[in-house]
């Protein structure tokens, strides 16, 4: 779930998007979204969340079915047409990492937000 925002994660979220191809498959709900647009839109300034930080999300209300579900990340695939082989997973929940890993997912559980920027510098995918 998405819970808080820094805006040095945001812009992380937006330097990644220039360089990359960056999804989100979050398990949340509709009354969780909301929250989660108002407190970017009131903190922030930001009103196009999805649009800006991301080439396309994935809610788990809205495609009809949650992670670790393998079918949650196969609609990931097929929309996108990303290969999992070539794609770094991120998440802090072992049963999706598991689950990403199986699908051939580079599947990487992370611990916390500031944990997430070291992975992302590991696999030089954004400088500290």
């Amino acid at each position: 779930m998405l819970i808080g925002f820094v805006p040095e994660y945001l812009k992380v979220l937006d330097t990644l998007k220039k360089d990359y191809q960056v999804y989100l498959l979050s398990n949340n709900n509709p009354l969780h979204q909301q929250w989660v647009y108002q407190e970017l839109e009131h903190k922030y300034g930001i009103l196009d969340f999805n649009e800006r930080f991301f080439h396309a999300t994935f809610y788990s209300h809205e495609i009809g079915v949650s992670k670790p579900h393998e079918d949650s990340f196969d609609q990931v695939i097929q929309q996108t047409g990303l290969c999992p082989e070539e794609t770094i997973y991120f998440d802090d929940d072992p049963h999706n990492i598991a689950t990403g890993r199986t699908l051939g997912f580079q599947a990487v559980l992370v611990k916390n937000a500031d944990h997430t920027l070291e992975l992302l510098a590991q696999h030089r995918l954004v400088r500290t």
